[in-house]
């Protein structure tokens, strides 16, 4: 692929120095002087009413973004638009796997963008990106969990819950209890031992978990946490 031309007239370059978009104005648009639109804007390529896929290349190095003005797209140029920015997948025609998998790779984001989802490509996704867990179309364990190893918030994307998986999310971060459907003794405790403040977020606020979360901070109790815990002390002095 030949390299692009140069500037080479002032004049021309003048034209478009301040705004690009008097490019759709030159009646004689030659390949220096669309570069140049090119080299200030990658979305100059708009612009341009002959492309060739050198302007459409140096426009999509620039910003992968610019792919949506591309006429006539070309594997390189998608595989190049979305290396430069993941979200140019939203503008591929032709989403082949290697394309997809450079996009995630890239902004695991736009794994919304994937219609052929694969197991790989969905992991890469996660792996750049816990958030990406929301648009996993077949969620398996182990994509949660590695999402889950990121921020346990990512729960919240998690469509089927397992005690496991909830354990593991709020052992990462005690907050993300806020996300578990169904609560169990061993979860919160797990939870308020990360994060005492989380106890909260706790719907069976039992004297063990308040004294576990106090342990941690004392400031996570409120006086009729302390109450709870004294009732519980002398009730447990009275049965011994």
């Amino acid at each position: 692929m030949s390299q692009i031309p140069q500037v080479e007239s002032p004049s021309d370059l003048a034209t478009i120095e301040n705004n690009v978009s008097l490019l759709r104005f030159i009646e004689n648009q030659t390949p220096e002087i669309c570069s140049a639109a090119i080299n200030r804007s990658a979305y100059a390529l708009q612009y341009v009413r002959e492309q060739t896929p050198e302007l459409c290349m140096a426009a999509v190095q620039k910003d992968g973004c610019a792919l949506d003005f591309v006429r006539e797209q070309t594997r390189a140029i998608c595989l190049t638009a979305v290396k430069q920015d993941g979200a140019a997948l939203y503008s591929v025609i032709d989403k082949t796997p290697d394309i997809c998998l450079a996009a995630v790779s890239n902004y695991g984001l736009a794994l919304e963008y994937v219609e052929n989802q694969t197991p790989k490509i969905c992991l890469v996704a996660v792996n750049n990106d816990w958030c990406a867990l929301e648009y996993v179309k077949d969620q398996t364990p182990a994509l949660c969990l590695a999402a889950i190893k990121q921020d346990g918030c990512a729960l919240k994307f998690v469509k089927n819950q397992t005690p496991e998986i909830c354990l593991a999310a709020v052992k990462k971060c005690g907050y993300a209890l806020k996300f578990v459907k169904e609560q169990t003794p061993e979860i919160c405790l797990a939870a308020v031992k990360e994060d005492p403040f989380a106890l909260d977020l706790v719907e069976d606020q039992t004297p063990e978990i308040c004294r576990v979360a106090m342990q941690g901070n004392i400031l996570a109790l409120s006086p009729i946490h302390f109450l709870m815990i004294q009732l519980d002390c002398i009730l447990q002095k009275v049965v011994q």
